[in-house]
């Protein structure tokens, strides 16, 4: 697989296709014929993940040309997808930006916008992430965890579960976003973080992760699913990077605990009763065994991440020019670009590659 020209010939020109040069940001879906639904809502997590990519991907190409469309996702989330008035990025809004079709402002939302504002990099955009920083603080952390989602003016809580992939993506943003500012107090919140995953999500008796918390921490899915467990190792073993402290042993428990009970068929399983092959699991988990080797020369897995490659290269890229991945390995027509689905796993998992192969820094 080269990472670098699955970047310049499939995603690049794919995601640049689908600028939306009349209203803005970039359309909201396309099926698994590439037909682009030019009306569909436009998610704030989706807009997010693209100005992450085109500013993450313009940088560690050294593709200034990239830099209009990150331009284009940046300016189509401040002028549409803030809320002004109660603060916060809502759920999703119209095609055209005018209508606020989803007025929710959930945890991972704001985690998502905290990344992209980081990766993009100017001073305003870093002043906005950390109030979204503040804001997830005072808002949706209550003392003991985060709470998933609130109505539009935070007067009720709608989801007072908390559920273990925006804490993962809360880590990564704050590791982001302490790169870009150095502030202590964003460094306190990401180390207290670390500390809760641990605390309150780690199954110590399987050495997997619980994905759902109630308010007072019981577990309400017992459901474990091992592409979030891999995720959890990058995205741990990244902020110790960071923090310039080591990673926990029981990091490195989950990663061999993950590996084996998931593994099966050349492929990473969704989770313990789901053996099927979805996108995202696959890349985390090529993104998570090329990190640890490369930084700390576990090459256990190696055979193990090969075949996953292939595996990706067989059942998810698509066959055809400008394309993207498919959803999952099970041939159903899924949407290749839908609210949650977009650049972001892939990419993330092409850009370790690079740094990998070349020592590109992202």
């Amino acid at each position: 697989m080269n990472a670098k020209q699955n970047l310049e010939s499939i995603l690049i020109p794919f995601y640049s296709r689908l600028e939306d040069k009349m209203y803005g940001g970039f359309f909201g879906r396309v099926d698994s014929e590439l037909n682009i639904y030019k009306r569909s809502s436009k998610g704030m997590v989706q807009s997010a993940r693209l100005l992450w990519f085109f500013s993450t991907v313009g940088e560690a190409l050294d593709r200034p040309d990239l830099r209009r469309y990150a331009d284009n996702a940046y300016y189509f989330i401040v002028d549409h997808g803030i809320d002004d008035k109660n603060g916060g990025l809502y759920w999703s809004v119209s095609y055209s930006g005018l209508e606020t079709e989803d007025e929710t402002k959930n945890a991972v939302c704001q985690a998502t916008g905290i990344l992209a504002f980081s990766a993009y990099g100017t001073e305003e955009s870093l002043n906005r992430a950390l109030s979204l920083f503040d804001l997830l603080e005072n808002k949706f952390f209550s003392g003991y965890l985060y709470r998933e989602a609130w109505n539009e003016d935070y007067s009720h809580c709608i989801i007072k579960n908390s559920l273990v992939t925006s804490l993962l993506h809360i880590i990564e943003s704050y590791t982001l976003l302490y790169q870009k500012t150095g502030q202590e107090r964003i460094k306190r919140a990401l180390e207290r973080n670390l500390s809760i995953l641990h605390d309150k999500f780690y199954d110590k008796e399987k050495m997997l992760l619980y994905e759902i918390k109630g308010g007072e921490g019981e577990v309400i899915l017992t459901e474990h699913l091992f592409g979030h467990g891999l995720e959890c190792v990058q995205l741990v073993a990244k902020a110790c990077e960071v923090l310039g402290e080591s990673v926990p042993e029981w990091i490195m428990s989950l990663l061999d605990s993950s590996i084996d009970k998931g593994f099966v068929d050349g492929h990473m399983a969704y989770s313990e009763g789901k053996t099927e092959g979805v996108h995202w699991v696959q890349a985390h988990a090529v993104r998570t065994l090329s990190f640890v080797e490369r930084t700390m020369g576990i090459t256990k897995y190696q055979e193990k991440k090969n075949e996953i490659i292939c595996y990706i290269d067989d059942h998810f890229v698509m066959k055809k020019a400008n394309s993207e991945w498919f959803h999952d390995d099970s041939g159903l027509s899924r949407d290749v670009v839908s609210i949650w689905k977009g650049p972001y796993d892939n990419s993330s998992m092409y850009l370790e590659l690079l740094e990998a192969e070349d020592g590109l820094s992202v």
